[in-house]
C-alpha cells in the first residue's frame, strides 16, 4: 500500500531533487495524517493536513503544498465539507500554475474531478480528467490511478460501462507492468466502484467479490467510513441476488456506524443505499423515509 509519504519520496525523486528545509517535519504530517485517514478521523487528517500546507508555504515548497493539500481534500470530502475544498483547491491549482509545476496541477484538477463526480457531476468529472496532462500520468503512478479511479465512477455514472471497464483494466495492466501497489484511497474507490459496476452490468459475482475484498481491506484499520458505505453496497447487491435478510443485515451495519459517527458522506451513501433497498423489497414507507434523509 502507498500513502502521501511513500508518494512524496517517489515524486521528488522524479523531480530529481533533494530535500528542501523543513521536509521531515512535512514527511512527519503526512504520515500523521494518513494515519489518521485510515481510522476515518477525518477531523484531525484535515487539521494534519492544513499544519503541514502552512509549513510548506513558509519555505516556498509548492509541490509538497499541493500534496498536503490532496490529503487534505481527503478528508474534506469525506466530512462534507465540499465548498472549503473546493476553494482550497482552486487555491492550490492557482498557485501550482503560477509555478508552472505540471504534477502539482494535475493533482489539483484531480482533487476537483473527485469533488464533481462525488457531486454526481460526471460529465464534469470526466471533463476535468480528461484534461490532465499525459506526460504527467506516465511519470507519476499516484497520478495515474487517482484519474482511472475518479473516471471510472464517472462512466459508471453515466452508465457507459464499456467505459469504466477500460479504466479498470489500465489499472490492472499498470500495475502489473510497473510491478507497485496501490494507494489506500484509491484501492478503496476503485473496489467501491467495481462493486457498482457489477451491479449495474447484473454480474453479482463480480459485485459480491468487490465489495467483500473492498469490506476486508478497509476492516484492518478499521476505517468506519468506507466499512458503512461498504455495508450500503453489500445491501445493494445481496438485494439484487434475492435475498433480503442478508441485505437488512448488511444495512443495520451501515446504521450502526453512521448513527453515531460523524461521516456525513458515509451517511448520504448508506441512507440512499436504505430507500433503495426498501423500495426494491416493497416498503414504500421507509423507502420515502430514508429518500428524505438522503437528501438532507
Amino acid at each position: 500500500m502507498r500513502g502521501l509519504f511513500p508518494r512524496i519520496q517517489m515524486d521528488r525523486r522524479v523531480r530529481g531533487e533533494g530535500p528542501s528545509p523543513g521536509f521531515a517535519l512535512r514527511e512527519a504530517s503526512g504520515i500523521e495524517g494518513i494515519l489518521e485517514c485510515l481510522r476515518a478521523r477525518y477531523e484531525e487528517c484535515r487539521r494534519t493536513g492544513t499544519d503541514g500546507k502552512q509549513l510548506a508555504q513558509e519555505v516556498g515548497d509548492v509541490y509538497v503544498f499541493v500534496l498536503l493539500n490532496s490529503m487534505e481534500s481527503t478528508a474534506l470530502i469525506h466530512l462534507g465539507q465540499w465548498r472549503r475544498l473546493q476553494r482550497e483547491t482552486v487555491a492550490a491549482l492557482a498557485l501550482a500554475e503560477k509555478n508552472a509545476i505540471p504534477p502539482a496541477m494535475a493533482l489539483c484538477r484531480l482533487a476537483l474531478a473527485w469533488l464533481h463526480v462525488e457531486a454526481m457531476d460526471f460529465e464534469g468529472a470526466r471533463d476535468l480528467c480528461e484534461g490532465v496532462d499525459e506526460a504527467v500520468l506516465a511519470e507519476n503512478p499516484f497520478a495515474f490511478f487517482y484519474q482511472r479511479a475518479v473516471l471510472a465512477k464517472a462512466f459508471v455514472g453515466m452508465n457507459e460501462p464499456q467505459r469504466a471497464k477500460s479504466q479498470f483494466d489500465s489499472v490492472q495492466r499498470r500495475l502489473e507492468s510497473d510491478a507497485i501497489m496501490l494507494d489506500y484511497t484509491i484501492y478503496a474507490q476503485l473496489h467501491h466502484c467495481l462493486g457498482e459496476h457489477g451491479l449495474n452490468t447484473g454480474d453479482i459475482a463480480l459485485a459480491r467479490r468487490a465489495a467483500d475484498e473492498l469490506y476486508a481491506y478497509v476492516g484492518r484499520a478499521p476505517d468506519l467510513n468506507h466499512l458503512a458505505q461498504a455495508d450500503g453496497l453489500r445491501a445493494r447487491i445481496a438485494t439484487a441476488a434475492g435475498d433480503r435478510d442478508e441485505a437488512l443485515s448488511h444495512l443495520t451495519n451501515g446504521f450502526s456506524i453512521v448513527d453515531k459517527e460523524d461521516l456525513p458522506l458515509a451517511a448520504w451513501r448508506v441512507y440512499d443505499s436504505a430507500a433503495e433497498v426498501f423500495a426494491a423489497i416493497g416498503d414504500a414507507e421507509r423507502a420515502a423515509t430514508f429518500a428524505a434523509v438522503s437528501r438532507k
